[in-house]
């Protein structure tokens, strides 16, 4: 699906945060990872660095708070993100998704 990004992206990126505590994405250039893992992974990253630490986890926070056990589409995670930056990122979203390729 469309949207397979934001789970299978989040999934990845904060797993790599984990695992370093540099931010570097961990198994980037492995070949056993989907294509749509790494891209929404980076995409992600590249949000975070436009908004910053505190928009970016405090829009996660949102994020899962509001759509906890329910499905989730790329609009939901526009909105969660947006609100927590008190700024419109869907056209920041989509650049970072874009150079993500």
């Amino acid at each position: 699906p469309e949207d397979r990004w934001i789970t299978e992206g989040l999934a990845r990126y904060l797993a790599s945060l984990w695992q370093e505590p540099s931010g570097e994405l961990v198994g980037a250039g492995r070949r056993d990872s989907p294509p749509e893992d790494l891209r929404g992974a980076r995409a992600l990253h590249r949000l975070r660095g436009i908004i910053g630490d505190s928009a970016f986890f405090g829009g996660l926070v949102r994020f899962t708070r509001d759509r906890l056990n329910r499905p989730a589409a790329r609009a939901d995670f526009v909105r969660s993100m947006s609100a927590a930056a008190g700024r419109d990122l869907d056209r920041d979203l989509r650049q970072a998704f874009d150079r993500a390729k």
